[in-house]
């Protein structure tokens, strides 16, 4: 799951979840986010900072067939 946000005066955010660890290093390690951190300088004000945190809770709302 991703989902993008904005939390105002030029701040943006990604959050990625990822069923295992191994899920999120071979994500942080892979090709795009390489590229991504090698860009970084040139498209972004400052690095990006990377925060590790864990899901105490989910709500999943399905949709009823009528």
């Amino acid at each position: 799951m991703t989902l993008l946000y904005h939390l105002g005066n030029g701040v943006f955010g990604i959050f990625d979840a990822f069923e295992t660890t191994d899920d999120r290093q071979k994500h942080l390690s892979g090709e795009i986010a390489t590229a991504l951190f090698e860009q970084a300088p040139h498209l972004l004000a400052v690095q990006p900072i990377i925060e590790q945190v864990d899901v105490l809770a989910s709500k999943s709302i399905v949709a009823q067939k009528t």
